[in-house]
This record gives C-alpha cells, structure tokens and sequence, in this order.
C-alpha cells in the first residue's frame, strides 16, 4: 500500500490532469478495440495533447527543474 500511494502521488505531481484523464480513458476503451484502432487514437490525442498549455507547462517545468503548475484544464 506505501509504494502504490507514493506513486499516486508521483502521478498527481508529475502528470497533468487532462493527461491522467486521458490516459484512464484511452485504457478503458483499448480494452473494447483492436491494436490498430489504438494505435491511431493515441496518435489522435497525442497531436491533440501537444497543442495544449499543460504540454508547454510540463516541458519548461522540466527544464526549469520544478514541479510544474497545472494550469486549468476546463
């Protein structure tokens, strides 16, 4: 239980929220589709996912050395 809940909470600082919601979402529905079709709907969001804020956020946080700061994802 101590090495899940550190790493809940590695995820919730390191990984944005719009990309953990995606991320579960995606694991969900691969389990209903072929590789193929995941395949391509990875690419999908990740084209998606590039364009947003909390891409730019996590790259200049990582390049800054910090904990980045999410910004609002609605």
């Amino acid at each position: 239980m101590k090495v899940a809940r550190a790493y809940v909470l590695d995820l919730i600082t390191r990984v944005s929220p719009a990309a953990l919601h995606q991320s579960k979402r995606q694991t969900y529905l691969d389990y209903h589709r072929d590789v193929g079709a995941s395949v391509e709907e990875a690419n999908r969001l990740l084209s998606e996912m590039v364009k947003q804020p909390a891409y730019k956020e996590a790259i200049k946080a990582f390049l800054e050395k910090r904990a980045p700061n999410w910004p609002d994802s609605h």
